[in-house]
């Protein structure tokens, strides 16, 4: 139903507008929702029987939403690869061809989106952002934040604070 995508995108345009603590979340979450709903509109369009989504794929999407909530909790291939109940070589093959990164770039990915999310809409201590987040070493945190946007968290935050008030 296109009513539903529209009401999505307008979603996705109020949270973008009203730019409020998590609205990049609360985006994601909704351009989710929105590539969900097109893929239902267009399988509905396609005349003949629909195929289901296959087993290592519904684990698959289910190990990355699981990644999503725990990004900040230790986890290691072992208890991961027990997770979807596979072995941890095959795991780490579908999950790539899954997502197109390694289980622990992804987890990587989703820890430093979460602190960046946090050193632009909190005032928390940079150390306990890294913390939250999943890193457990400062320096890391710090060489990754660096390495991605070219400067320190701290000069980071400061940075997007001055471009807001000016």
């Amino acid at each position: 139903n296109t009513t539903r995508l529209e009401g999505i995108l307008a979603a996705m345009a109020d949270e973008s507008a009203a730019r409020e603590l998590g609205c990049h979340e609360a985006m994601r979450a909704c351009f989710q929702l929105f590539l969900i709903e097109s893929v239902r509109l267009m399988a509905h369009q396609i005349p003949g029987p629909r195929p289901d989504l296959c087993a290592t794929d519904c684990a698959m999407e289910s190990l990355r939403m699981y990644l999503d909530e725990n990004y900040s909790v230790r986890l290691t291939l072992a208890h991961i690869a027990e997770k979807v109940n596979l072995s941890p070589n095959y795991l780490c093959r579908i999950f790539k061809r899954y997502t197109g990164r390694t289980v622990f770039q992804y987890l990587m990915q989703r820890r430093i989106e979460a602190a960046i999310l946090q050193l632009t809409t909190t005032n928390d201590k940079v150390i306990s952002i890294a913390y939250d987040c999943g890193f457990d070493d400062i320096t890391h945190f710090n060489r990754t934040i660096r390495r991605l946007v070219g400067t320190t968290p701290r000069e980071y935050r400061k940075r997007i604070h001055d471009s807001r008030r000016g």
